[in-house]
């Protein structure tokens, strides 16, 4: 008999007319209907269908691909920057302090030689990915158009591939910078606007204390209507008590306004105590249900889904991911900024010296005999969140057994399944 590897998430439709089969090794997917397929057995061991779990890795094992999956990892190398330290907002949840300010020209130059170096070597990397940092990274986005340039020029020259993301608050996101920055091949975006705008003008507020929902609408409509490109615009919700009854007419308003956008997709986060300000929070996890609703009133909410996907671990638990300061300092975590352990270490000359012990903090291997067992034990490796491991020994489990089978659900109502049969 033919048994599939012990880490591919299976379940079924509400309906138990359809099986779901996920690959969290690699992405893969199947939802192939019951009435054709009596049993997996039978599912399995059909020729054409065997041929193509077998091409899809199925069937693999877990110790090879565990270190296939390491040794990915080590194949790109990836920086966030924090490009401008500070900020135009003062969100009430932030954990930002502010006292730094636009990256210094003397850094800048530092990691354009340090990813040239990188690159240029004989066993390098096959490509560079940037995130785009802050405070607000928007405030210095002549920062970003250089450094745009000079990486696109350097992997140009080395053949590598190149791409970028941004997470800004989306205030200074015009049509005219949004068209610019796709030009630097910044293809993913994530922007928060936080419920209805009486709410979010409420929690994200600008440093003088207006509100900034109108302003973010307003561009987003404008890049909506005026521009046609393949990126992702993600839209986040930080949810806490004084929100979540409000979610319904905030989800359907955005439907209503980028529904009809492919580009538009819309997650949720639960608002956690990430500052020194101690703030009222939600002690379930809403974001599969707010997921849910979504797609139910129309709208896309994929976010959640990539949890299942490859690569999709917590970059402080990666090699070659580092973040940058605006002065130099190298950490592995954008939320615990001011933690000592973060602090890894500091570039200058094109040099990052690295403090290997606290790095080794971040990368710890965590896997046990209960993660080997785990349906998604490929994608996740523990390391859903390596702040989360720093503060307990125990595991940092992201999703139950019936939330996967949620997920999976979600992921038909989207129609999102690789290969469908039957």
């Amino acid at each position: 008999m033919v048994t599939l590897m012990k880490n591919i998430l299976q379940s079924q439709d509400e309906r138990g007319e359809y099986t779901y089969l996920m690959n969290t090794y690699n992405g893969c997917s199947i939802k192939y209907s019951n009435k054709i397929f009596e049993d997996e057995q039978s599912f399995t061991e059909n020729p054409e269908i065997k041929a193509l779990l077998e091409e899809e890795d199925f069937f693999g094992d877990w110790e090879t691909n565990y270190k296939k999956v390491l040794q990915h990892e080590e194949k790109y190398l990836k920086i966030a920057l924090l490009i401008h330290e500070n900020c135009n907002f003062r969100c009430t949840y932030c954990y930002e302090k502010f006292k730094k300010n636009a990256m210094t020209q003397d850094v800048i130059e530092s990691i354009l030689k340090y990813v040239e170096e990188q690159l240029s070597s004989k066993n390098s990397f096959e490509g560079l990915h940037i995130s785009w940092f802050g405070g607000e990274p928007l405030l210095n986005i002549r920062g970003i158009e250089y450094l745009s340039v000079r990486f696109m020029d350097i992997c140009k020259k080395y053949n590598k591939q190149y791409s970028a993301d941004i997470t800004t608050n989306g205030y200074a996101l015009s049509q005219k910078v949004y068209k610019k920055l796709v030009s630097y091949k910044v293809n993913n975006y994530q922007i928060t606007i936080d419920g209805t705008k009486k709410y979010h003008d409420a929690q994200r507020i600008l440093v003088n204390g207006r509100g900034t929902y109108q302003k973010i609408i307003d561009n987003l409509i404008d890049i909506s209507e005026n521009t046609s490109d393949e990126s992702l615009i993600v839209i986040r919700t930080n949810v806490g008590p004084k929100n979540l009854d409000t979610m319904e007419t905030h989800i359907s308003e955005l439907i209503r306004l980028f529904g009809e956008d492919k580009r538009f997709d819309f997650t949720f986060h639960n608002i956690g105590n990430w500052g020194e300000t101690c703030m009222d929070v939600i002690d379930n996890n809403v974001a599969l249900d707010l997921s849910e609703r979504t797609v139910d009133l129309g709208g896309s909410s994929e976010g959640i889904l990539w949890n299942l996907m490859p690569d999709t671990y917590c970059y402080a638990g990666k090699k070659n991911n580092y973040i940058i300061g605006s002065d130099g300092l190298v950490y592995k975590c954008t939320v615990m900024l001011y933690d000592e352990r973060n602090i890894i270490g500091k570039i200058a000359g094109g040099k990052i010296v690295i403090d290997d012990k606290k790095e080794a903090l971040w990368l710890r291997e965590r896997v046990n005999d209960n993660c080997q067992d785990c349906s998604i034990a490929l994608s996740c490796l523990n390391k859903k969140c390596p702040a989360s491991n720093l503060k307990s020994d125990s595991n940092s489990c992201l999703f139950s057994r019936r939330d996967l089978v949620r997920l999976l659900r979600l992921m038909d109502k989207q129609n999102l399944f690789t290969y469908t049969i039957g």
